[in-house]
This record gives C-alpha cells, structure tokens and sequence, in this order.
C-alpha cells in the first residue's frame, strides 16, 4: 500500500467518523427536546395546579355563607389549599431550575432525583392534610342530612379520581425524563 492510498484510507475513515459524530448528536439533540417537552408537560400541570389552589384559596371563604360551613371548616379548607399552592408551587421552581443548556448531565439527573424525592414527601405532607379535612367534610354533611353526605362521597369519589389520574401522568412524565437522563448518562459514559 503506498501513501497515496493510504492517505485516501485515512480521509474516508475521517468522513465516516464526522458523520457518526454528526449523527450522535443530532440524536443527543433530539433526546434533549424530548426531555425538554416531558419537563414543559409537567410544568404545565404544576402551574395549573397553583392557579386551582389560589382560586380555591379564595373561594374556600366564600362557601361559608353559602352553606353555612362551621368556621373552622372554612378556615382548614382554606389552610390546604394556601400548603397546597405553596407545595406545588416549589415542586414548579424545582422543575424550572433543570437547565438543558447550562447544567451537566449528571447535574440535571439529580436535580431531577431531588424533585422525585421532595414531590414524595409533599404527597404524604398532602394526603395528612386532606384525609381528616374530607373526614370532617362528610361528618359535617351527614349532620346535615343524608342527601348531602351521599354528594359529598360522590364529590370526594370523583376528586379522587381525577385527582390520581393527574398525579400519575405527572408520576410517569417525571420518572421518564429521569430515565431519559440515565440513558444519557450511561452513553456518554460510554464514549468517555
């Protein structure tokens, strides 16, 4: 083989390396906006779920004279909902802080383990809160009369419902951008 042949080995090695480069990044590009559009989907339901928390925050105290809800009732339903927002709220910032652009890969993984841990906890610091106050709800209805105790079990059904559904498409979205973020770990540690 003489340098000539070599030199045009060496310069079709060098293309083919160029474009599994190029090809290796436009894929890491695409699983970067697919990681981006997981976070923006659960950011989203965040920021719904802190305006519904302010509304009921101030709808809370008008219920009071419209079905002459004990005070106390009134003010722990107001209560939840003030925790709720302020819960949701930082599970929003700590989801806002991931960035794709300026953070590492390992970085953004533990941000995102961090908001998986903290999101835990705020679900038993949540589900603490709500189980006494719908306790106390359907008492309260049932010493009103029997027809509201029934509505307030269908209303607590319902809530539950649409409740776990938002919760576990917000479960799934946050599991898979972690799980996107392992992969990307593992394969740059791999090409390290």
């Amino acid at each position: 083989m003489d340098l000539e042949e070599l030199k045009k080995s060496w310069k079709k090695t060098d293309a083919k390396i160029d474009k599994i480069i190029k090809v290796n990044k436009d894929l890491n590009d695409i699983c970067r906006n697919n990681n981006i559009g997981l976070r923006n989907k659960v950011l989203s339901k965040y920021k719904v779920l802190c305006i519904l928390c302010i509304v009921m925050t101030f709808i809370s105290p008008l219920l009071q004279p419209f079905r002459n809800l004990h005070p106390a009732i009134v003010v722990t339903l107001t209560i939840y909902f003030i925790v709720l927002g302020i819960l949701n709220y930082d599970l929003y910032k700590c989801l806002k802080k991931i960035d794709y652009k300026s953070m590492s890969l390992k970085d953004m993984l533990i941000a995102t383990t961090e908001s998986i841990i903290k999101r835990s906890r705020y679900q038993v610091i949540a589900y603490c809160m709500m189980i006494p106050l719908i306790v106390t709800l359907l008492w309260y209805f049932y010493t009103i009369n029997l027809g509201m105790f029934y509505g307030g079990i269908f209303g607590a059904i319902v809530g539950l419902i649409i409740g776990l559904s938002t919760d576990i498409k917000i479960k799934r979205q946050i599991r898979d951008l972690k799980k996107n973020l392992e992969q990307e770990l593992e394969e740059d540690d791999d090409e390290d």
